[in-house]
């Protein structure tokens, strides 16, 4: 089991835990997107489980993240899930910060 604040990059909070987790900081941008960029995302855990869950965040992570991101100003949290997959949000300072788990692989909460 994995704590998020394990991970390099993401919203790092202790009360996240799972087999496997991925985090990322991505730019909050003024068109009200955000730009993931690849040296500041970061996954840990068992190999099978991080491809189950980057398989899980390949299908929705856009989905979940586009609206949340586009009526965003200020400081903002959330927590969206699609299916297995449970994604928690936070922006701040001009940042996004993501932290995303499958519910069911072992105890994740």
């Amino acid at each position: 089991m994995h704590k998020a604040n394990e991970l390099g990059w993401g919203w790092r909070s202790e009360t996240i835990t799972a087999p496997a987790l991925w985090g990322a900081r991505a730019i909050h941008t003024p068109a009200g997107d955000a730009d993931l960029l690849p040296d500041r995302i970061d996954s840990i855990g068992p190999r099978a489980e991080r491809v189950r869950l980057q398989a899980e965040l390949k299908r929705s992570l856009s989905r979940l993240l586009g609206d949340f991101v586009a009526a965003s100003s200020g400081e903002r949290t959330e927590i969206r899930e699609a299916g297995d997959l449970v994604l928690h949000c936070r922006i701040c300072g001009g940042y996004v910060y993501l932290t995303a788990y499958v519910r069911g692989l072992g105890h994740a909460s």
